[in-house]
């Protein structure tokens, strides 16, 4: 989406569109990111366009969903304030499948795309037009669990509303925005994160896992888009290849990476699949 966009923005208005995003980046790495890589090329707009999946809550343990959300959300927040900081104009991507969400985060997932709706920025609103009704993709729009193929990538791009890049003013852009608030307005406009509403007992007890949180990180990588990644105790196989691949001790490659990881040996089965479906590793 972000090619046909900068095609788009440069022939409608001969806009010239730097893409500097990193493939997996979450809140965190954008934030570190953002003086070394957005601020130099003092940009007119700045789109933030992040995912759920990579902040860790399509397979992060149960207990810890509702802090990756806070997470994503105050990350985003915080990444709009150093876009005004530099005297940009935000725009956000909105939220889009994973085919690992189950019924509860794909819930998260709508209640984080009517959060993002309320703070008054330009959202591309990209859910309608790729989600299934259960939080995964569409038949036809995705290349692996977490990322859309080409035809995704075209819905996407369909669904942002080009006018917010004419210089003209036509776009329905909120006024503040349009005039590069200062960071003294900003502060003082009512950000609700969907964490807002959660009971403060609970918030307390998930801001304490979350600050205990061990970042997931890769247990083994074959370098041509086949990994396993950990996250406490927690394992997720990632296969963004067409490829299949069979998982087992024969190979020694994969299992001394395992073994050095500190993984427990055992089996593995995933408790977000129905009874009998369960995947054992």
């Amino acid at each position: 989406w972000a090619w046909r966009l900068a095609e788009a923005l440069r022939t409608a208005y001969g806009h010239e569109v730097f893409n500097v995003s990193r493939s997996g980046a979450n809140t965190a790495v954008t934030k570190e990111r953002f003086a070394e890589v957005v601020s130099p090329l003092k940009p007119d707009v700045v789109i933030i366009a992040l995912s759920l999946g990579n902040e860790g809550l399509a397979h992060c343990p149960p207990g810890e969903r509702r802090a990756a959300q806070h997470r994503f959300e105050t990350g985003l927040l915080d990444l709009v304030r150093m876009v005004v900081a530099i005297d940009s104009v935000p725009m956000l991507g909105g939220v889009y499948p994973n085919n690992d969400f189950n019924a509860e985060t794909y819930g998260m997932l709508k209640e984080t795309a009517r959060t993002m709706s309320t703070w008054g920025l330009p959202v591309f609103n990209w859910l309608p037009a790729l989600d299934d009704g259960h939080g995964h993709w569409k038949e036809g729009t995705w290349f692996d669990h977490a990322h859309p193929n080409t035809e995704g990538q075209r819905l996407m791009f369909e669904s942002i509303d080009l006018a917010l890049f004419d210089d003209m003013g036509a776009a329905d852009v909120p006024v503040l925005i349009r005039r590069r608030s200062s960071l003294k307005e900003f502060d003082e406009m009512r950000r609700r994160t969907s964490y807002s509403s959660v009971d403060q007992v609970v918030q307390a007890s998930q801001e304490e896992e979350a600050r205990a949180q061990v970042i997931a990180r890769p247990a083994f990588d074959d370098g041509n888009g086949f990994s396993i990644v950990l996250c406490r105790g927690a394992v997720s196989i990632r296969n963004k290849t067409r490829h299949e691949y069979i998982v087992s001790a024969d190979w020694k490659e994969l299992s001394d990476a395992l073994a050095a990881s500190g993984l427990t040996p055992g089996s593995y089965v995933s408790d977000d699949c129905p009874v009998g479906a369960g995947r054992t590793f």
